[in-house]
Formats: C-alpha cells, structure tokens, sequence
C-alpha cells in the first residue's frame, strides 16, 4: 500500500468520527406548548402538541381562541393550524430551525368578513420556526408565516410565540 493511500484513509477516518461526535442527533420527543400570537391584526391565545414522526419530521396541532372577539357564539373564537415541520437548520443541540407547512382555520375572520353567516375555510400556510432551549426541558419559538386566502388577493401574515415543554431525554 502506498503511503499517500495510508494517509487519505486516516484523514477519512478522522473526519467521519469528528463529525459523528459533533453532531449528536437529536432525540425525537413530543412537545407541549403554551401559545400566544397574532393573525393578522387577531390577538390569539392557546396550546400546540407536536408529534415525532420520523427523521426530524413532526406533525403538529395548535388550538387557540380570542375569547375578546366575536361575543356571539364561542365557535366564533376559535382557530387551529395542522402543519407538517420539516428541520432545514440544527446548529447545536440547543437550537433549530424549521419549515412549516399546513392548513389553518380562522373563524373569527371567516364570521366578520361574512357577516357573521361563513362556513369555515381551510386556508393553507406556509412559514418559518425557530426554537431556543433555555432550560432543561424547555424551550422558547417564534414561528411567522402567512396564510394564503382563495377569495382575496391578500395574504393574511401570523405569528406565535410559544413556551415549548419537551418529554423525552435532553
């Protein structure tokens, strides 16, 4: 074996077994978090559960409500997300990044741009998540993204900031 060969195969070594160790993966676990944010010009106030479903990938459900608008009927309060979060960015263990991709429902904009008589629509959304652990256990996100709305040309912009519970091994 030559000795030029020799040493490509211990710098290959080296260099798998340093990025190995420097990136540990991380563990998949689901979260519970406290949510408050804005749709539009809408405050918003609930809770999110995110599920693991596999490389990084996790399937999440938020329920909020503003409670302050649309006294009529409680349905009028409510709104959701389902979204899919795709991780593009993990710089340590202590950070992370994601593309969001779901659907909304906002009833309290479907009843007033109605006059209060709409069904619901599914809107879908697309947007962005960053999440910082700050203790054992817990994290701080921002997500923003927008919602896009078939009968009007205008894009509806959200945001939410969330105190984020984690089970599993930190």
């Amino acid at each position: 074996m030559r000795f030029d060969a020799l040493v490509l195969c211990g710098v290959l070594s080296i260099t798998t077994t340093d990025t190995a160790a420097a990136e540990p993966p991380t563990p998949d676990r689901v979260e519970v978090a406290f949510v408050g944010g804005v749709i539009l010009v809408v405050p918003v106030a609930g809770m999110r559960v995110s599920v693991p479903i596999g490389h990084g990938l996790a399937l999440e459900g938020l329920v909020g409500g503003a409670p302050w608008v649309a006294r009529d009927s409680a349905d009028a309060r409510l709104t959701t997300q389902w979204q899919v979060r795709l991780p593009y960015r993990q710089t340590d263990s202590d950070t992370r990044a994601g593309l969001l991709v779901g659907v909304s429902t906002i009833q309290v904009l479907d009843r007033f741009f109605a006059g209060g008589e709409s069904p619901t629509r599914l809107r879908p959304h697309v947007g962005s998540s960053w999440q910082w652990r700050r203790r054992r256990g817990m994290d701080l996100r921002l997500d923003v993204g927008i919602m896009a709305d078939v009968r009007r040309p205008v894009p509806l912009p959200w945001a939410h900031v969330a105190a984020v519970f984690r089970t599993g091994h930190d």
